[in-house]
């Protein structure tokens, strides 16, 4: 079974979001029915979920709450099926992606390079691939009017499933606020 680290928006950002998120749900007929838009930074194979726990809080534990920024480069995830809107590559987030992979990789987990990983944030999951999608990415990467919107990430949680609503959420992490 697959194992997500991601991460969460407040719920300013989540209301920021949400126009974009129902507009190209159903552009691209895609199921808008996910949690909350959300970040996800690594996906993992039957990880033993203690030891996992206990990396990703030793990671986590000394950063507080940041922004990303949201470029409008809206993309199709082949390997999750999910409709996704870019992030700038920089700042907090990358640091903690690398940090993040660094100590998985150290701790015997099997993880992707975070070079070969896309910082994006989730919109809407596919429940099939249309075959389309690339003619209608490029008709609609003019309508998105995004315009850099910047986010803030409140915490971090290790989910089962992202594509089912009901008992995903195994942990949560909680930022520090200064």
């Amino acid at each position: 079974m697959k194992y997500y680290i991601v991460a969460l928006l407040d719920e300013a950002s989540n209301e920021a979001i949400l126009d974009t998120q129902k507009l190209m749900s159903k552009k691209f007929r895609a199921n808008k029915n996910i949690p909350n838009p959300y970040i996800a930074l690594e996906i993992l194979d039957n990880p033993n979920i203690e030891k996992l726990t206990e990396v990703v809080s030793k990671v986590l534990s000394p950063y507080k709450k940041f922004k990303v920024e949201l470029t409008n480069t809206l993309f199709v995830s082949e390997e999750c099926k999910t409709l996704n809107l870019k992030l700038d590559n920089r700042g907090y987030i990358k640091k903690i992606l690398y940090s993040l992979n660094d100590m998985l990789k150290l701790h015997g987990f099997n993880v992707k390079d975070p070079d070969a990983t896309v910082l994006s944030l989730t919109l809407a999951n596919f429940n099939y691939y249309p075959r389309d999608i690339k003619k209608k990415l490029s008709e609609n990467q003019t309508l998105l009017n995004t315009e850099e919107k910047t986010l803030k990430v409140t915490g971090f949680q290790i989910w089962k499933m992202p594509h089912n609503k009901h008992e995903i959420k195994l942990k949560d992490f909680e930022l520090k606020v200064f």
